[in-house]
């Protein structure tokens, strides 16, 4: 029974085999075919190599009757071709077959396992280990575009780990392109971060990629701390007692290591390496609730543990009532100083400091937040800093900052020292005990005097002569792509843009206006970029301010003697933009939007916005001895005492309206002086002598820009040519259509 169920499952197998049995038979048939067909063969080539040399041994060949060779080398090699070449296999069998295996690529990551591989693959083929090292390195793949992403990359998690794939990319950015300067890969760096990390490194101007690394991880955890909900308690919160005469009550405590560093701990120990640390709370706590009040003088925290605050009035020099200024010295330099109630700290303005070379203590970067929500940085503290104020000498610890009115603002710190303090802010007076004596200090109403020949450091005031932009009815709003620029560019454009935005003059702003921006070379081969408004310019109500003549102002000078030029410091952006109109300016890079608050280039009717503020500015002085084309002032008179007296008057017009001069282009009391191309004298006015030379020495036009070129510039001395119209005539008409192509082609 056993037998028949056993023939049963070998017949089912048999069965269900059968495809299989026949594929195996097939295979066996076809090789002994090949077999014997190879023998065949093998014969037929020991036949042919015996007649061959039976050849070279009797070169006589004897013919056959049909008169041909019967031994032809040439066809006997023919035919062992042929039998040698049909020998190999039309198709291989699927039983002798090797798997096609591709040698394992490294691409930067996972060595470990790509090591097994190519392990696998060199014991598979028996590769030879002489050649193992060159088909190894062969199969690594290079960043063939680095570039592109180092460019693109951006932040997506945390700070760290975009840190870290930062330096993997700027390695073959360095390796590659050495004479990259550092500040690119600054920039870089901060450009690829979140926006609301970035917007706070962009404020401390770091100099190198790792400060801008470490700022951004402040930022991050001040963000991360934020952004936590606040705890309850379901019971008061009474901390332990910390005794700070002892170390931590840890496993270093048993060891007698320090809990800072891991040096052996004494007392009276210092850690050789200072180290900052920053303490977040989850909770605000009273600090009464910390300590008892035996303990508050000495573990009370001071005003410079706590958040350091600025009022914003004490950055821009604006008055208002709960301030004071005083008038004081420091190193017998003159400065300004306001008691500010609303600064936490006091603070000395940086650019004094080096101005007069005093020497700070270097600290790490401080956070000061304006009251405006807006954050700033420190980075310098003077300890124990001495002035005087109204034959009083004080001292307290100043940190250094940029200020924009003030030399010094003297904040809560400051208050806190002088004990009961006496505010009259009607008279603009402050009492206080000051060493013994009760003493008050008389405050100033006057403005802070502006020095006509610095930069300026804040936005000019607002004025009924702002720049609008009144645009036409059922305008929409244009914007336009940003030009491509090459890789290389975008890097000056961040910079630029960077530059002008720490000065104050621009803002980021996202608004449905954008316009797209270019680059120009200047004159020694620096950068500056330009605005394209053109197609908001269509879309503009054009104003029709009447411009000055030159020929009508240069007829104003006859007869006199002694001449003085004011040339104002980048006069448009000495005009605000009107507030509701601000939004209308933007333009865009390839990394964001911004806006101007001051009249930029390239708008239309900003030539007669600032043409109207100046006649406005010198209305009373105009044409008497006075004249103002544009930025350039002239000043003339006959005498020099009457011309000394015209400089005054100019001098506090332009501080009264906040109006700066370049003083590198500026000349004072002159016989003879250079303006508007012209030369100015006594004897009367003149051409330039330089753009004579210019004319005559203008090479023969070959387009018809370089044409206009040539008769605009002769143009402009039209007076001095008599019969100008009649001599330019013949080039005027080439400027035709048509006429200039037609005259170069024959």
């Amino acid at each position: 029974m056993a037998t028949k169920q056993s023939v049963a499952e070998l017949t089912s197998t048999v069965t269900q085999n059968t495809t299989s049995i026949q594929e195996v038979r097939d295979e066996l048939n076809s090789l002994k075919s090949t077999v014997s067909d190879v023998n065949s063969k093998l014969n037929t080539i020991l036949d042919l190599l015996g007649n061959q040399s039976q050849h070279q041994s009797d070169p006589k060949d004897t013919p056959d009757p049909s008169g041909e060779s019967q031994s032809d080398p040439v066809h006997s090699f023919n035919n062992l071709r042929h039998i040698i070449n049909s020998m190999s296999p039309n198709n291989h069998s699927k039983f002798s077959h090797t798997p096609k295996v591709d040698f394992p690529r490294f691409n930067g990551s996972n060595p470990r396992g790509w090591a097994l591989k190519y392990e696998r693959y060199f014991a598979f083929h028996k590769f030879p280990d002489e050649e193992r090292v060159d088909m190894a390195a062969i199969h690594f793949d290079s960043q063939d575009n680095y570039v592109g992403s180092f460019n693109k990359l951006a932040q997506t998690t945390t700070v760290e780990d975009y840190f870290d794939k930062w330096e993997h990319y700027k390695g073959f950015m360095v390796a590659n392109n050495p004479t990259l300067p550092e500040s690119f890969y600054t920039l870089s760096f901060i450009s690829g971060l979140k926006e609301e990390i970035r917007a706070a490194v962009q404020m401390f101007k770091s100099e190198t990629a790792t400060e801008a690394f470490v700022l951004a991880r402040l930022q991050q955890a001040s963000l991360l701390h934020h952004s936590k909900p606040p705890k309850t308690f379901s019971r008061p919160f009474v901390p332990t007692p910390l005794s700070v005469s002892h170390p931590p009550s840890t496993v270093r405590k048993d060891k007698w290591l320090c809990y800072n560093c891991d040096e052996f701990y004494r007392q009276g120990h210092r850690c050789k390496t200072q180290q900052l640390f920053m303490l977040i709370l989850d909770d605000e706590i009273e600090d009464s609730t910390l300590v008892s009040p035996t303990d508050s003088t000495v573990s009370s925290p001071t005003t410079s543990d706590s958040n350091i605050e600025i009022s914003l009035h004490a950055l821009t020099g604006h008055v208002v009532h709960d301030t004071i200024r005083i008038l004081g010295h420091l190193k017998s330099h003159p400065i300004l100083v306001l008691v500010d109630t609303g600064s936490t700290h006091s603070f000395i303005d940086s650019n004094i400091v080096k101005k007069l070379h005093i020497h700070t203590s270097p600290t790490g970067y401080m956070v000061v937040t304006v009251d405006n929500e807006d954050i700033i940085t420190s980075h310098g503290l003077y300890q124990n800093l001495q002035w005087e104020m109204q034959g009083h000498r004080f001292s307290n610890d100043l940190r250094v900052l940029p200020l924009g009115g003030y030399y010094m603002v003297l904040g809560d710190d400051w208050l806190q020292q002088l004990g009961d303090v006496t505010f009259n802010f009607s008279q603009l007076r402050i009492s206080f005990l000051h060493q013994g004596r009760h003493i008050t200090l008389q405050g100033s109403s006057s403005k802070p005097s502006l020095n006509l020949i610095d930069e300026p450091t804040t936005l000019p005031p607002p004025r009924n002569m702002d720049h609008k932009i009144p645009l036409k009815p059922n305008s929409t709003p244009t914007s336009q792509r940003p030009y491509k620029c090459p890789y290389i560019h975008k890097f000056v454009v961040e910079q630029l843009v960077q530059e002008i935005l720490s000065t104050g003059l621009i803002q980021k702003r996202y608004s449905p206006f954008a316009s797209p921006i270019l680059l120009v070379k200047k004159k020694y081969g620096t950068w500056r970029f330009c605005v394209d408004y053109r197609k908001l310019n269509e879309l503009t109500v054009k104003d029709k301010f009447p411009i000055p003549l030159i020929d009508e102002l240069l007829d104003e000078l006859k007869g006199e003697v002694i001449f003085s030029k004011i040339d104002l410091r980048s006069g448009y952006f000495q005009i605000r933009v009107f507030g509701p109109d601000i939004h209308k300016k933007t333009f865009r890079t390839h990394h964001g939007h911004y806006e101007f608050k001051v009249m930029p280039f390239g708008l239309t009717d900003a030539h007669d916005t600032f043409q109207a503020l100046m006649n406005e500015v010198f209305q009373p002085f105009l044409r008497k001895f006075v004249l103002v084309f544009f930025d350039d002032i002239l000043i003339y008179r006959k005498s020099m005492e009457d011309h000394v007296l015209h400089l005054q008057q100019v001098f506090s017009v332009l501080r009264q309206h906040s109006l700066y001069a370049k003083l590198s282009k500026c000349v004072f009391a002159q016989p003879q002086i250079d303006y508007l191309g012209h030369l100015i004298s006594a004897e009367g006015v003149a051409a330039n002598p330089e753009k004579i030379a210019a004319m005559t020495n203008w090479p023969l036009p070959s387009n018809l820009k370089q044409l206009r070129g040539f008769l605009g510039l002769t143009g402009y001395y039209r007076r001095f040519i008599r019969g100008y119209g009649t001599i330019s005539k013949p080039l005027t008409d080439i400027l035709k259509k048509d006429v200039f192509s037609g005259l170069i082609s024959t």
